[in-house]
């Protein structure tokens, strides 16, 4: 597989486009892959780095002068020439090759640049922090904490949040080794505010800890070879004695493991520190960093000093005198983090890009009839084989690591990652969870469950959790996404699924089932949660009913209430729905025979809920937002973002809540 990387460095862009890419880059090349990078000789480029790392770059001519930035394109400068001459010198510089996956992360580079490589690659993974930029990609990944994103295809796969942090292998070696949370007393501090620090705080952040109530702290202030103010910083270091001055290093993951506190930019670093559990101070020093730490702050994972503009050493200061004087404070915003970052999130990403083969997984001996699976750069998960049945029993620990959602079956012949919570695999098939069992506590050992949901569905993630309990419970479980994979047994539950099912197939199990919210026979059809949210209901009816051929006319088995204080947005309903999704069904297979026994006909008169489309997003910019708030908050930012129009344009919203 060929890999190529498109990113730049800068003494304006800084140096964490590219540092992450190569983190990425060289968990591709273990994986087999040729890598290379093609990057503009900007001043304070990393070609030298990349040297240094082994990776094959390729140089695009230096900038011009006369780019300057524009209402519509503010990026422009960090280009430094007009987006189709960076497509034409990108293509040029490929020099005829085609790469398997063209990797973009540059904040100049769009929609309109990744159209023009097209037909140059095979496919595209855009990396940007920015949450409102259209792309054309194959994949998006934004790591933040928060993350949103503008439009993308039809098909592109989205990768949000912090489990995707692109984290050298160095954060997950170093976090096995730390053994407590937070220490009792600071002792250490560590200062890093990215590789450029144009603004200096590094030395201003050092000017406090100059003040007599640091003065006992011993300090390391980490800058970058971009930094132009290190000979002042240096002078400051010398006076204030207790300072190392340390370079820009392959990775802080040694002097993190030191430090008891951490003060720097909401950049790239923030995923290490928080991996770590070192409780930080940030400021956000350019606008991409500010809506991720101020999510952070508000799930208190960090403490937050503000934008650059607002920063002042005396809110430093107090900030951490508060900080210091408090160890619980402290412990909080360990815990926090390292439950927020697990560094494994440049495994995840290169997963989706170069799959591990089956091929590769190695089958170790351990005793009697356990065994060791694992595969480079996968955990190891310790399975129980039973000949007779070619099953496995999954026995291996839950992994704080967040790879407890991996199973593997069908010893020597096949394995199955549920590493990406059953989103489609990376070749765009998905595939038939062959049969598991749990050793030891089988509760109803024997039933034959499975699962059929749309591969794109949002409530997979959760469904993830469902699959492996049940198994851990004795059962036999199949999960696809085409009906056609379905094999017959028990039950079969269509969750998540907009597929039409034929009768055939729904005779190869003793009962279909399907979940629905609303009252039934009121309210059959299409979105019926978001219908009623749009009604301004408060309490929504979720009903387990066995599929029948009129839909949603079936026997009515369990029923759980949702309850909504008006507030909620999209992603708090979908939590709420898929909570209560899980309960019915976890609820009849404990129940079953009991469920069925006490089922009831619907009775009274039925109503139709129509699918929604893209247009029912829209806004009406003469009536007020509090008018409209019910459709705002159905909104789904990702795929139907609400949206107005005014003056002949339209304009898209998207909601949070702060």
């Amino acid at each position: 597989m060929k890999i190529v990387f498109r990113c730049d460095s800068s003494r304006l862009i800084g140096t964490g486009h590219v540092v992450r890419c190569l983190t990425l880059a060289h968990e591709l090349r273990r994986r087999g892959a040729e890598v290379r990078f093609i990057t503009r000789s900007h001043d304070g480029h990393l070609a030298a780095r990349l040297a240094e790392e082994l990776m094959p770059a390729t140089l695009l001519p230096a900038p011009g002068s006369d780019i300057v930035a524009s209402a519509d394109d503010v990026y422009s400068v960090w280009r430094g020439v007009p987006v189709d001459q960076d497509a034409r010198e990108t293509i040029a510089a490929l020099a005829g090759l085609r790469p398997d996956w063209l990797v973009v992360d540059h904040y100049g580079l769009d929609a309109s640049w990744e159209r023009a490589l097209r037909p140059h690659c095979g496919r595209i993974l855009a990396i940007d922090d920015l949450p409102a930029r259209a792309h054309d990609c194959d994949f998006l990944l934004n790591q933040n904490q928060g993350a949103t994103h503008g439009s993308v295809p039809a098909g592109c796969q989205v990768l949000l949040g912090p489990r995707y942090a692109l984290l050298r292998p160095e954060y997950a070696v170093a976090r096995a080794l730390k053994t407590t949370d937070a220490a009792e007393e600071v002792t250490r501090v560590l200062v890093f505010f990215g590789g450029v620090d144009a603004e200096n705080l590094s030395g201003r952040t050092l000017r406090v800890l100059s003040e007599s109530p640091f003065a006992g702290l011993a300090v390391d202030v980490v800058v970058g070879p971009n930094y132009p103010h290190r000979a002042s910083l240096e002078v400051l270091a010398a006076s204030r004695g207790r300072t190392r001055i340390l370079s820009t290093r392959p990775h802080l993951a040694d002097l993190l493991l030191q430090a008891d506190v951490a003060i720097g930019a909401g950049g790239g670093a923030t995923w290490e520190r928080l991996c770590l559990g070192v409780p930080s101070l940030l400021v956000g020093v350019s606008e991409n960093q500010l809506t991720a730490c101020r999510s952070l702050a508000a799930d208190g994972s960090v403490i937050y000093l503000g934008p650059l503009a607002d920063f002042t050493e005396a809110n430093l200061s107090d900030e951490l005198q508060g900080l210091l004087s408090s160890p619980e404070k402290r412990r909080r915003l360990s815990v926090s983090g390292r439950n927020l970052v697990d560094g494994l999130g440049v495994l995840r990403v290169a997963e989706q890009l170069q799959p591990t083969p089956v091929e590769n997984y190695t089958i170790q001996g351990e005793s009697g009839r356990c065994f060791l699976v694992h595969a480079t750069g996968l955990p190891v998960a310790r399975l129980e084989f039973t000949p007779q049945e070619d099953s496995l029993a999954l026995v291996t620990q839950e992994l704080e690591s967040g790879f407890a959602k991996v199973a593997t079956s069908r010893v020597l012949a096949s394995a199955l990652v549920l590493l990406r919570a059953a989103m489609p695999m990376a070749d765009g098939h998905s595939r038939v969870l062959p049969p598991l069992r749990a050793a030891g506590n089988a509760v109803r050992a024997g039933q034959r469950l499975a699962i059929l949901s749309d591969a794109s569905s949002w409530l997979n993630e959760s469904l993830a959790d469902l699959v492996l309990g049940w198994m851990r419970d004795g059962h036999t479980v199949e999960w696809v996404h085409a009906p056609g994979e379905l094999r017959g047994g028990d039950y079969c539950f269509y969750l998540g699924c907009g597929q039409l099912v034929p009768a055939a197939i729904r005779a190869r199990y003793r009962h279909n089932l399907v979940v629905h919210e609303s009252a039934l026979p009121h309210g059959k059809g299409w979105s019926p949660l978001t219908w009623q949210v749009l009604e301004g209901r408060t309490e929504i009816p979720v009903t387990l009913i066995e599929a029948a051929e009129r839909v949603d006319s079936g026997l009515i088995y369990a029923e759980e209430i949702i309850h909504l204080k008006g507030d909620e947005l999209v992603s708090e309903l979908r939590a709420r729905q898929a909570a209560a999704t899980l309960t019915l069904c976890r609820r009849f297979v404990q129940e079953y025979p009991q469920c069925v026994a006490q089922a009831r006909a619907q009775s009274g008169e039925e109503s139709f809920y129509a699918r929604r489309r893209p247009e029912d997003s829209r806004l009406e910019p003469a009536r007020t937002l509090a008018e409209q708030f019910n459709q705002l908050r159905v909104a789904d930012n990702e795929r139907y973002p609400a949206f107005f129009e005014h003056q002949g344009r339209r304009y898209r919203l998207a909601i949070t809540a702060s």
